[in-house]
This record gives structure tokens, sequence and C-alpha cells, in this order.
């Protein structure tokens, strides 16, 4: 593997990283308790929204994936009313 100048292994070693293996967000240990209200205000019980923010730190990390799963459940939503259309009109 290719290290830049000033950088080795230790640089990209993560040991600090604790995986959370819970969906739980009562249970997480958030950074701030603002940081936990900003969450569930913006996200309310969107758990990849609040799973997201908690992980990054990141506000706008959230708003992104939630907004990402509203725009499919549109997409999902206009594809069905498409191919339900398409097949009512067809004669068997």
């Amino acid at each position: 593997m290719y290290y830049t100048d000033g950088t080795d292994w230790s640089t990209f070693d993560g040991s600090s990283f604790t995986p959370v293996f819970s969906d739980d967000s009562d249970s997480w240990n958030w950074e701030t308790e603002a940081l936990r209200g900003n969450a569930t205000e913006i996200c309310g019980d969107d758990s990849a929204c609040l799973y997201d923010i908690y992980i990054t730190g990141d506000i706008s990390v959230g708003e992104s994936s939630k907004a990402t799963a509203e725009e499919s459940v549109e997409t999902n939503n206009a594809l069905g009313m498409i191919a339900y259309a398409s097949n009512r009109s067809r004669t068997y």
C-alpha cells in the first residue's frame, strides 16, 4: 500500500471507532444532547436518518438520507401506479 508523506498505517487505523449494533436510538450515547434533540426534530422516527446523524455527527448527512428515502418512496409509488394502470389496460 502506498502512503503519502507524513502518513503510515496508523493514519488510517481507526482504532477509536466503536461500531453500533443497535437501532434503538434511546440506547445510543449521543455526542451532545443538542445533537440528539436536533436529530430527533429533523428525523422524527426515521431510523436511518437518526443513525447517520449519530454516527457522523453531521445533521446534513441525516437530512440527505431522509430525503433519499422519501424520494425512493415517491418514485416507487409512481412506478407502481404506472404498472397498475398499464396492467389494467391489457385484455387477456
